[in-house]
């Protein structure tokens, strides 16, 4: 054995013997029962209830108070943190996008691969083979490291796009 070993194995030890002896020197804790949990938790609730009121009545003027503050949290939650932003308009703001034209703003700028494993980014998203991508128009095909093949779900139409990232 090496002498890191060794130093490894006494650490390890002298850890565990100090945490037991913690453990046994603690005096033993009395357990709520659920009456008690229920009318404890029951009277913070109250009490952060009574908080609340009184700080909605001392709003400045010209601030509007929520109508509903539960509603507005759970709208905020329902929103996926992940979905990437819409994109935003340009000086060709009434001229339509084909799909050919959405795919060649799309850049593949990242891969990895880990035995048979392969992953693919596209626009900071990670993807595998099968995956659809969020328009549902494409999902990914093939992943190489010189570039990504998409393919149409309804039709066929295969479209390449090649790597962009870092060597």
């Amino acid at each position: 054995m090496t002498k890191r070993e060794k130093v490894l194995i006494a650490l390890t030890i002298f850890a565990a013997l100090g945490s037991g002896a913690m453990l046994l020197a603690s005096p033993p804790s009395r357990p709520l029962d659920s009456q008690q949990e229920t009318q404890a938790e029951a009277g913070q609730a109250l009490d952060i209830m009574a908080e609340l009121q009184s700080l909605a009545g001392r709003q400045p003027a010209g601030v509007k108070q929520p109508v509903d503050l539960q509603a507005a949290l759970e709208s905020w939650a329902a929103k996926d943190p992940f979905q990437s932003l819409p994109a935003q308009p340009d000086s060709q703001a009434g001229k339509q996008d084909t799909p050919a034209e959405s795919k060649a703003t799309m850049a593949f700028n990242g891969y990895m691969e880990a035995g048979a494993f392969r992953l693919a980014i596209i626009d900071g998203l990670e993807y595998q083979v099968g995956d659809l991508l969020p328009d549902g128009e494409y999902h990914v095909a093939v992943i190489t490291k010189k570039a990504v093949t998409l393919k149409r779900t309804h039709g066929g139409e295969r479209v390449t796009l090649p790597y962009t990232g870092d060597e």
